[in-house]
């Protein structure tokens, strides 16, 4: 078990080394890094599939044999580092605190250590001798961007998953077992200004007033009801309408004139309760005294890939916290890296 974790430490470490914000327009070098660690620690087939927006980022598929039915799923890229950090974001540095072993940079929580999980993870099946021929990993791009990567892979690679029983999505839950997401809708609203001296500001136009009055329009167009005591957007089918005939409408009347792009569209999702997987995961989470089966509120690649293929389940589970995404002085704690790999383990060779 100390090998383990010092292995999944080192890895971590070294990934968190490489820098691959999502606004970076390379990714060659994480790239080559997780291809370099599924071919020479795990052995594996890996085919490397470059982002069509752009091929110096890219999606990754690594395998035994192809018919594959468990995919163990994550993303190459990491939020902006931003700024009011106290560590240093590329660069992991460790703090022990009440027996606890915090592990700060970018990335730890969301999700490199949830990478480096799963490759722990494989590597433990293969050292314990146990047959790794149906499951694969797959590393996604673009994920912090509307889970672009993702959707870029199924249209020409979508043949590769349709074997496939359940994904398993490492992204950070807590060590919760999630069994449901929320989904999204993504929109890009544009209004453009006129500039105007200061002393004739009526011969100009403000945007950021004019995206201001469309906010406020749009709230008032786009409700949520309030379910249980909690807030629940559900949208369905009629967003995209509702939003156009908003736009439209606002063109006729205000002086501000408004263009709108579609970006993304996920679906809420949930696994079905009889997944075997789901099950033999939440059994071992039970036998630690650490089980929660949770909805997560946040949108990731498990999302495409069950409209993909609807017939296929999904698990979220991973270490790292949603408190902790896309944080300043982000961070994730090693113990629950172990954990998250002995439950894994279990999991998978219990099948």
């Amino acid at each position: 078990m100390s090998t383990t974790l010092g292995y999944v430490k080192t890895i971590l470490e070294q990934m968190v080394a490489i820098d691959s914000q999502s606004s970076n327009e390379n990714h060659e070098e994480i790239t080559h890094y997780m291809t370099s660690l599924l071919e020479n620690d795990l052995g594996l087939i890996v085919e490397v599939v470059p982002y069509s927006k752009n091929p110096h980022k890219h999606n990754i598929i690594a395998y035994k044999r192809l018919g594959f039915k468990v995919v163990l799923c994550g993303h190459l890229d990491t939020v902006n580092i931003g700024s009011g950090w106290t560590k240093e974001p590329l660069k992991c540095t460790t703090e022990v605190v009440d027996d606890k072993t915090y592990i700060y940079g970018r990335g730890t929580s969301d999700m490199k250590g949830g990478n480096a999980v799963i490759i722990a993870t494989l590597k433990r099946l293969i050292e314990n001798n146990n047959n790794i021929d149906d499951i694969a990993i797959f590393f996604s791009t673009e994920e912090e961007v509307g889970v672009r990567g993702c959707q870029d892979f199924m249209v020409s690679h979508r043949h590769m998953f349709e074997s496939v029983e359940t994904f398993v999505v490492l992204e950070p839950t807590n060590l919760y077992v999630g069994s449901g997401q929320n989904g999204h809708y993504w929109v890009k609203y544009t209004c453009h200004g006129k500039s105007a001296h200061g002393c004739m500001p009526q011969d100009g136009l403000n945007a950021i007033d004019g995206m201001a009055d469309l906010n406020c329009v749009l709230k008032e167009a786009i409700t949520a009801p309030d379910l249980n005591g909690h807030v629940i957007l559900n949208i369905g089918t009629h967003l995209e309408e509702i939003i156009k005939q908003t736009i439209d409408q606002m063109n006729e009347i205000s002086y501000a004139q408004y263009e709108y792009e579609f970006i993304s569209k996920i679906s809420a999702i949930k696994c079905r309760s009889t997944n075997v997987l789901l099950n033999k995961l939440s059994e071992y989470m039970k036998s630690i005294n650490q089980f929660k089966e949770v909805s997560l509120p946040y949108g990731s690649d498990a999302a495409v890939f069950k409209k993909e293929f609807p017939s296929s389940d999904f698990i979220i589970f991973g270490p790292g916290t949603v408190e902790q995404m896309h944080k300043t002085d982000e961070f994730v704690v090693l113990e629950h890296l172990n954990i998250a790999i002995e439950a894994l383990v279990t999991a998978l060779k219990g099948r």
